[in-house]
């Protein structure tokens, strides 16, 4: 039978996890709204994987304890 503390683990690392990803996601759009509306010219696309690496790297930071 699960036991009610790890219940809680399990709830509180499931809200970690959204909230990681929502960060992930901000982030990347904001690299991708960057990259189409500030310079149409360049064509360069490591700001957009430096930005989804960095809301990887933050969702990773957060999930751990």
């Amino acid at each position: 039978m699960v036991k009610t503390r790890n219940i809680q683990k399990y709830i509180v690392q499931l809200i970690v996890e959204c909230f990681a990803t929502c960060i992930l996601i901000v982030f990347g759009e904001a690299g991708i709204a960057n990259y189409k509306f500030a310079r149409p010219t360049c064509q360069s696309i490591f700001p957009i994987a430096l930005t989804f690496g960095i809301g990887i790297y933050t969702g990773n930071i957060m999930s751990k304890k």
